[in-house]
């Protein structure tokens, strides 16, 4: 399983071999063992498509986090926009304290006094 890849789940199987199409509501001993059938919802670079999808995975043990297209496109959102302001902030506070002039000549020196 790649991380940052979008995969669609082919079956959903638990424990019990009873097929599912979510674990969500689902009790925890129920979960436990269940094995999801996955595969890439689009194709991947050569260097890491495999022959064998769909793959199996244990969803509870072999992915940490599972989710949506839409929670991770508005993760990356959020925290693009935090990391551009705290660039913006950062520039804002260097140029506060920093200033940068060239003077072509000394008479000119009491134009930059406050």
């Amino acid at each position: 399983v790649y991380a940052g890849v979008e995969y669609t789940i082919c079956s959903l199987t638990l424990a019990n071999s009873s097929n599912v199409e979510s674990l969500e509501g689902l009790p925890l001993e129920e979960r436990i063992g269940a094995k999801a059938l996955i595969k890439p919802a689009y194709p991947l670079r050569k260097h890491l498509e495999r022959d064998d999808w769909p793959v199996e995975v244990l969803p509870l043990e072999d992915v940490p986090l599972w989710l949506s297209k839409e929670t991770y496109e508005a993760g990356t959102a959020v925290g693009t926009l935090f990391f551009s302001g705290s660039i913006l902030a950062v520039a804002a506070v260097i140029a506060f304290f920093v200033r940068f002039a060239y003077v072509p000549s000394e008479s000119m020196y009491p134009a930059l006094l406050p």
